[in-house]
């Protein structure tokens, strides 16, 4: 299935109006390995990474205190 330009446009139109991107940098060969391993599990690798920083967060909450107030 091909996607016109117009249609891409509106995609990347609401993903810039409804989410943040944050980007990491993992070593060569690891991009693979995560790709590999979220595909085992059935999310994607995007979801892998947001469940395990939420469950790091959820395992080291009384080490962290209180969340910082969110910045416009």
């Amino acid at each position: 299935m091909t996607v016109s330009k117009k249609q891409q446009a509106n995609v990347t139109r609401y993903v810039s109006r409804h989410y943040d991107q944050i980007k990491i940098t993992v070593p060569k060969g690891e991009r693979d390995r995560y790709k590999a391993l979220a595909a085992r599990l059935g999310v994607s690798v995007n979801q892998l990474f947001i469940q395990a920083v939420e469950q790091y967060i959820s395992d080291h909450i009384d080490e962290l205190g209180e969340a910082p107030a969110p910045t416009d």
